[in-house]
């Protein structure tokens, strides 16, 4: 593979913590993707690779893993974000996103970060949608962290469909008129795509995703992983079944909790109330684990 062609590059400075943030759209060979780094002042201790969901994830997201990135580059570690293609400012059209373009974007990244960090990349961090997509485009990474993770991809467009559902309901009663809400799939069929509180779901996204889960998917066993879940820990509340299956091929897996439930599809002034904490503990724990 050729090496990646850099088209455009950005840098700021923050001359308190000596972070520099580095944004760069590069030739993938199928269509320029943005990628994001932030580097600290010396030599990098490792390198960490920021995987985000999709949707309103990305969105809810998004604040939490730039203040994420800053952090541990303050802490000597080299971060690198990005934006799928197809998403965000990359090129690309949402219609053509599927399950092997959203791998072929983790290995892109990947390849980029360890371009940029001299180093292979020892960490990586995989958020709600992402999970699934990092278990096979990452399967010898040392470290993994998992944020909310979606262990089977039906589970996010469930909660899709539900979200449309509610704001379709509520929006109607606003109006005086009976909730008439087309079925989602009847609608994915009859037109290649459909929305879900303003965000497009393709066709093609969906059918390379469906029946396939983090299990099926993953193509090797991190050596530590952490695995942070929204909400307080009760004895009710078992934890995900891929939890025991990491643990059970040699993973030795950590499990966080964090603050209470988060309603990844509701945007509004309070979305990343859980940011600072879940920062302190992906810091916290690189700092043990290392």
């Amino acid at each position: 593979m050729p090496e990646p062609l850099v088209r455009r590059r950005a840098v700021r400075h923050d001359p308190a913590t000596g972070v520099r943030d580095e944004v760069e759209l590069h030739d993938t060979g199928h269509g320029l993707m943005q990628i994001g780094f932030a580097a600290p002042v010396a030599d990098p201790c490792g390198s960490v690779l920021l995987c985000s969901s999709i949707g309103n994830d990305f969105l809810r997201a998004y604040r939490r893993e730039v203040l994420l990135g800053r952090t541990l580059a303050a802490a000597g570690w080299l971060v690198g974000r990005f934006h799928y293609r197809g998403t965000g400012n990359s090129d690309g059209e949402t219609a053509a996103i599927d399950l092997d373009s959203l791998v072929a974007d983790v290995r892109s990244a990947t390849l980029r970060l360890e371009e940029r960090g001299g180093a292979p990349i020892g960490v990586a961090m995989a958020t709600r949608f992402a999970a699934p997509v990092a278990a096979v485009a990452l399967g010898g990474v040392d470290r993994l962290v998992l944020v909310d993770p979606v262990w089977e991809f039906r589970q996010f467009f469930r909660e899709a469909w539900r979200a449309r559902k509610v704001q379709g309901a509520t929006s109607e009663a606003a109006a005086g008129d009976p909730p008439a809400v087309e079925d989602p799939i009847a609608e994915l069929r009859r037109t290649g795509r459909t929305s879900a509180v303003g965000f497009t779901i393709a066709e093609r996204l969906f059918d390379s995703t469906d029946g396939r889960g983090f299990d099926d998917l993953r193509v090797g066993t991190p050596e530590r992983a952490l695995v942070i879940l929204p909400g307080t820990r009760s004895a009710a509340s078992p934890l995900p079944g891929s939890v025991a299956a990491l643990q059970r091929d040699g993973a030795r897996v950590s499990v966080e909790h964090v603050g209470r439930p988060e309603a990844w599809w509701v945007l509004d002034d309070k979305s990343d109330l859980r940011g600072p904490e879940i920062v302190a503990t992906v810091a916290r724990w690189l700092g043990t684990a290392a």
